[in-house]
């Protein structure tokens, strides 16, 4: 049946509001929706959290009450790096400056060590921490760990002792924890005592344990001196050294004289050889000789005399006397220039000869000095390291010696590194326990702890229940929010009359709700599911609703009912289909007689209008049961008189209200789905889960059935308030504006 019109125009101006609207609100509760749900989850777990709350504080207050008050006595020292009072004994005792923190730690680790433990406990004789009676066990071991029970008491006792160390300084707290201050007072002051005792032992012990030492190696040190003593005079004395020095300088004198000889006499005996081959070459002997006087004087001689001879030959003619006689004169000159001649190539035959004997002379003397000089030096290296080591092992074994004479003086002295500046006095009030605080930490911890338990429990529950969760599954809007009537909260309440506030019903009354409690919020629910499903699509309303669900019991057939009870009071004609033929239910809710239904229209037994019961309660309305159940319910419902009957209803009525089985459970609503305009599917608030709304929405949307949206049932407004006033408030607008 067609829309009227005014309804149309009526329906797209509240669209248009509702529109504007939402783009204005949009962000502000976009922006709060998280800080929203963390406080809506705090609130549907209120009563978890604040029981967890108040048991950890009562536990937290019986503990602090029955716990034995706890003192705590504190002492401090001061520690000094060890240094030796004798100045020379530094190699053994002083600490490096880069370690003096170093040294500091280690002291602190040597107060809380188990010997220094064990031997205050026996001083006191604390057979147990916390009280004063004796070790027990064997009581000849006095050291180190006896027995386990020793060892127990040890480890009970360092649990209670606390040392501290305020860095950057010297200063060390040393703290102990008992029930009795007095007790704590002396176990501080004992253990300091023994600590300050203890060192010094240590110190005297390690002072005569180098003493030892030394006196040891003092002995082997005097015989290695004596040994290399000795064997540096045996050196000297079979190499006959006296003073090896002043014997090297003058051997090294020599050697450099001996080699300038060498020199001179190497360079004569060139200069002379080359003389000597220059006259014994031949023609130019004779200009090389030209320097000797007597064979210069007979060379001019003969000169003279052949020029006269020329004159007298050319003036007489060869047959003048005085030729003859000049002539026998040159022959006489002759011979003496080349006896002269000889004479002179015989002296630097016999120079050469000599400066070549003097050179090989002065070779050979050179060479022995270099040999000479070469063994006093090594006779020289050999003696200096004979010396050296015995001036080495002289100055080991006295310096050993002096450092014990130090160590046997410094071993007599007493005085310790370490001052204590405040002594532990008996404390006046105790540590623990802390009631007000104890208390305090118990609430916060319930409290944290109650938080813990409430997400926890919150993410053990996967089931939907909020419109955002189906939106986030299935991208279908939410058309409605119908609250638990159930949940009992002031918005469950309505006014009937001025002063009087009245409960919803309870139980099968609220399958009429609507008739019921008209004023009610649950009833203005229904009336706000009504106009969303008619402004669902945008060109008419669906006039054949099919209402689903995906599991059974999620109130799908209280909302059919009320939905067709809402629009039937706008004064439209309504059917009321019940296709739920396996477990039918509607005549309960509406108090009708079961007898002829749709399976007998279906089965051609009865006529449309022999079955159709009127709901004397809502004008209007009409009521087409069940009828009996079939054998085959699916093949009724799939079959082309299902939708000749759909069809034809759709003729005579303004909208169709059909209620079927949940969709994962039989195939009814999955068939019934393609023959109807839209499908509404219930989805029950805490119930379903998102497996199950999933799966449902793909089966219908697969099948091809037009799903127009989802509708939130059994709302608990306790869990998520804010999404339920929200929703009322948009659907009032809707209502208003329809």
């Amino acid at each position: 049946m067609n829309e009227p019109l005014d309804l149309a125009h009526t329906r797209d101006g509240a669209k248009s509001s509702l529109q504007a609207l939402s783009a204005a609100d949009i962000h502000d509760r976009s922006t709060s929706v998280y800080l929203r749900s963390y406080v809506n989850l705090l609130r549907r777990h209120i009563w978890l959290i604040l029981l967890i709350t108040f048991v950890a504080g009562v536990l937290a207050t019986i503990y602090s009450f029955k716990m034995q008050p706890v003192y705590r006595a504190t002492a401090r020292i001061e520690i000094d790096p060890e240094v030796p009072l004798i100045q020379s004994l530094n190699d053994l005792f002083r600490e490096a400056p880069d370690n003096d923190r170093t040294f500091v730690a280690t002291q602190v680790d040597v107060l809380t060590s188990d010997s220094l433990a064990w031997r205050t406990i026996q001083q006191l004789q604390m057979g147990s921490v916390g009280t004063t009676k004796g070790p027990g066990g064997d009581k000849s071991n006095t050291v180190g760990y006896p027995t386990e029970a020793a060892g127990a008491m040890t480890r009970s006792f360092l649990g209670r002792l606390n040392v501290q160390w305020k860095t950057d300084t010297r200063i060390i707290s040393i703290s102990f924890e008992d029930t009795n201050p007095q007790r704590a007072a002396r176990v501080v002051n004992t253990l300091i005592d023994n600590y300050i005792s203890s060192n010094l032992t240590q110190r005297y012990e390690s002072t005569q344990e180098a003493t030892t030492w030394m006196e040891q190696r003092l002995a082997q040190l005097k015989a290695k001196v004596a040994s290399s003593e000795q064997a540096m005079l045996d050196y000297e004395r079979k190499n006959s050294i006296v003073n090896i020095e002043g014997t090297q300088t003058l051997a090294q004198q020599t050697l450099e004289d001996l080699s300038r000889n060498l020199t001179a006499a190497q360079t004569d005996r060139v200069n002379k050889e080359s003389i000597y081959s220059l006259l014994s070459s031949g023609p130019a002997a004779e200009q090389f000789a030209i320097d000797d006087p007597l064979l210069q004087h007979l060379e001019g001689k003969q000169e003279d005399l052949s020029e006269q001879y020329a004159v007298a030959a050319d003036q007489y003619g060869s047959a003048f006397p005085k030729l003859r006689h000049l002539k026998d004169q040159l022959a006489a000159i002759h011979p003496l220039i080349e006896l002269q001649q000889k004479r002179i190539i015989e002296k630097a035959r016999a120079d050469y000869l000599t400066a070549k004997r003097r050179e090989s002379a002065l070779s050979k003397a050179t060479a022995e000095q270099k040999e000479k000089v070469s063994r006093l030096s090594e006779l020289e290296i050999y003696d200096s390291l004979l010396q050296r080591d015995f001036k080495t092992n002289q100055q080991l074994y006295e310096g050993l010696l002096q450092r014990l004479r130090d160590a046997e003086i410094s071993a007599g002295l007493t005085a310790a590194n370490i001052r204590r500046i405040d002594p532990a006095l008996p404390p006046q009030v105790p540590i623990r326990p802390k009631t007000r605080q104890y208390i305090i930490v118990g609430l916060l911890g319930g409290l944290l702890l109650g938080f813990v338990a409430a997400f926890v429990r919150e993410s053990w529950d996967v089931s939907i229940r909020t419109p955002d969760e189906v939106e986030r599954l299935t991208d279908l809007p939410t058309l409605g929010i119908i609250p638990d009537f159930r949940t009992g909260l002031a918005y469950s309440y309505y006014k009937s009359s001025p002063g009087v506030k009245r409960r919803l019903p309870r139980n099968g009354a609220a399958g009429l709700i609507v008739l019921e409690d008209p004023q009610s919020s649950l009833a203005e629910s229904y009336r706000a599911l009504r106009s969303s499903i008619l402004f669902s699509t945008l060109s008419k309303p669906p006039n054949l609703l099919l209402v689903t669900s995906s599991r059974p019991a999620e109130g799908k057939t209280t909302i059919c009912v009320n939905i067709a009870v809402t629009l039937a009071q706008k004064g439209e004609s309504v059917a009321l289909v019940e296709a739920d033929l396996r477990a039918p239910s509607m005549v309960k809710v509406l108090k009708t007689a079961n007898g002829k239904g749709l399976t007998d229209v279906l089965t051609n037994q009865h006529s449309l209008d022999e079955v159709l019961l009127p709901v004397d309660r809502v004008p209007g309305l009409s009521l087409l049961p069940a009828g009996p159940s079939p054998t085959n319910p699916s093949e009724l419902l799939s079959s082309p008189a299902m939708a000749g009957l759909l069809e034809e209803l759709r003729q005579r009525f303004h909208y169709v209200v059909i209620d079927t089985p949940p969709v994962l459970m039989v195939t009814d609503a999955t068939v019934l789905s393609t023959m109807v305009d839209g499908v509404l599917l219930v989805v029950e608030s805490g119930v379903t889960t998102p497996a199950q709304i999933s799966r449902a929405h793909q089966i219908l949307s697969v099948a091809g059935g037009n799903i127009v949206g989802s509708v939130i049932n059994k709302f608990d407004g306790r869990r998520d308030e804010q999404y339920y006033r929200e929703s009322y408030y948009y659907a009032s607008l809707r209502h208003k504006s329809g």
